[in-house]
């Protein structure tokens, strides 16, 4: 579990992939920065969603940033525990799909 103050930057677009994170409480914002330099919103995230998953299918950089935008707190979750405990919590694995589906 890390907590995080209001404001303050999670990862950074172009950080490398070290799992993904899951919201216990708090909200946080999603943005890109294009390469001229705008940035964009992806998305506003709240308690029971994920961010960050695209280490999972692959991505060794992170394509967004994360910024809390309450103070937050959240469970990180490395890709191999991910992994495994996916194949061994069938109702944490189906959470998950449908959480990536939506």
């Amino acid at each position: 579990m890390l907590s995080f103050q209001k404001k303050h930057t999670i990862f950074a677009q172009g950080d490398s992939t070290d799992g993904l994170f899951f919201i216990q409480d708090g909200k946080v914002q999603l943005s890109v920065v294009s390469e001229a330099g705008k940035e964009a919103t992806l998305g506003i995230l709240s308690e029971g969603d994920f961010f960050g998953e695209g280490g999972l299918a692959g991505q060794p950089l992170r394509m967004s940033s994360a910024v809390a935008m309450t103070d937050c707190v959240l469970l990180h979750v490395g890709k191999k525990a991910m992994m495994h405990a996916m194949s061994v919590q069938p109702k944490l694995s189906a959470m998950f799909v449908k959480y990536l589906l939506k």
